[in-house]
């Protein structure tokens, strides 16, 4: 029975690995969008603090898209995807995480009613 969970563990444990390297991606991928979106809010906040003194990112990000061009656009489209794909990721390990405890806690059972440690 052991055996089994040891093949159960191992099967988790490496889509627990490759999910983590898919978040790493995503991440850089979002953090990089991100950056290049804030230099484009940047090299506009000036005009947009001419109309409003404390406008906050969201709203000179929202100044920003209603007036570039479709790249822009995309770019904006890219890095809400990117955030919405890491942070699913981060939900799948959490759950990938859980099953791997639940099934060194069944190992865990087994060893002792086995009489080993």
């Amino acid at each position: 029975m052991n055996l089994d969970y040891e093949k159960e563990l191992s099967k988790w444990t490496s889509l627990r690995w490759d999910l983590a390297e898919e978040y790493q991606e995503a991440r850089q991928e979002y953090e990089t969008l991100n950056g290049l979106m804030n230099v484009k809010v940047a090299d506009r906040i000036t005009v947009y603090q001419s109309i409003k003194k404390n406008i906050g990112i969201d709203m000179a990000m929202l100044n920003l898209l209603s007036e570039c061009g479709d790249g822009t656009k995309q770019d904006y489209k890219a890095m809400k995807l990117a955030l919405a794909k890491y942070k699913s990721l981060r939900y799948k390990m959490k759950a990938v995480e859980s099953k791997i405890m639940s099934i060194q806690s069944l190992m865990k059972h087994y060893r002792t009613q086995d009489g080993g440690n």
